[in-house]
């Protein structure tokens, strides 16, 4: 990430008002824009791409978020994982398995804006410099909401300006705070967070003398969690709690950081539970 640099300095507001120019917009109306507009276009497209690449060679994102736009990277990988999990947990039939996935509404463009600063700094962006430059941009935007009654300016709290080609990355890093979030005990609150080599209820994954873990999977907004468990080592009733436990991890994650979830395609597959068991009712708010 760009270090802290007081060469790049933000103009205050004042200046930065008396800067401004309207352009006609070809609808009818006009688009303040400052003297500086031009600049912040041409100088945030390199500043994403050396971002991106600094993101790639440090490996700030763990393996398992197989972020798009980026060379080696796609949702194929995340589908073969995906079929080798499930095809030899059920060839084997010694785990229990739960397949939890979660979509997050709105991943690109709702994100409040406090939430996208504090992901650039848990991704190692300086306050200063870079994460100064995009808080910039993200402040003082308004909405006008036209209606039939009233013409209502309403300030912009969440999201990017739209066609901001950062929207991936912040995507990329939101799915690491996600799968972060998996990687905590969801038995315990006062429990450690595990590493993302050795993440809890994670199917083992065997290839030769290898064995990978595997709990979780994201693709930009996609993102999925396995829960497996030994059959030798808890019952049906107690693998559907810690089922349950990792949807309410999800819940908190939302309220807290009011991000809306999908539940048309938000879902919980079981595999290897007997026919006789009765399968409970899992809950989750959003």
């Amino acid at each position: 990430m760009p270090p802290a640099n007081d060469s790049l300095r933000l103009l205050d507001i004042g200046t930065e008002c008396c800067l401004r120019i309207c352009i006609g917009k070809p609808c009818g109306g006009v688009w303040p824009l400052t003297v500086g507009h031009d600049d912040n276009v041409f100088l945030n497209g390199p500043a994403q791409q050396a971002i991106q690449q600094e993101t790639a060679r440090l490996d700030i994102l763990p393996e398992n978020i197989l972020y798009s736009y980026q060379k080696g990277k796609g949702c194929t990988d995340a589908t073969i994982v995906d079929c080798m999990v499930k095809e030899i947990a059920l060839q084997n039939n010694e785990f229990y398995l739960a397949e939890l996935s979660d979509d997050a509404e709105k991943m690109f463009d709702r994100l409040y804006i406090d939430l996208q600063l504090a992901l650039l700094l848990l991704a190692g962006s300086s306050a200063q410099g870079f994460t100064e430059w995009q808080s910039a941009n993200m402040v003082n935007w308004t909405n006008k909401l036209v209606t039939d009654t009233s013409i209502n300016l309403m300030q912009y709290k969440c999201g990017l300006p739209q066609g901001n080609e950062f929207s991936v990355e912040i995507a990329n890093l939101y799915a690491m705070l996600l799968v972060l979030r998996w990687n905590m005990d969801p038995i315990s609150p006062n429990g450690i967070i595990t590493s993302f080599n050795s993440p809890c209820h994670s199917f083992p994954l065997f290839t030769g003398s290898i064995l990978k873990p595997i709990s979780s999977l994201a693709y930009v907004d996609g993102t999925k969690r396995f829960i497996a468990v030994s059959k030798q080592a808890c019952t049906c009733k107690e693998f559907f709690n810690i089922v349950q436990r990792y949807c309410d991890l999800l819940e908190d994650l939302s309220l807290v950081l009011m991000i809306g979830r999908n539940v048309k395609k938000c879902s919980i597959y079981l595999y290897n539970i007997p026919e006789d068991i009765p399968i409970p009712t899992f809950d989750s708010t959003a």
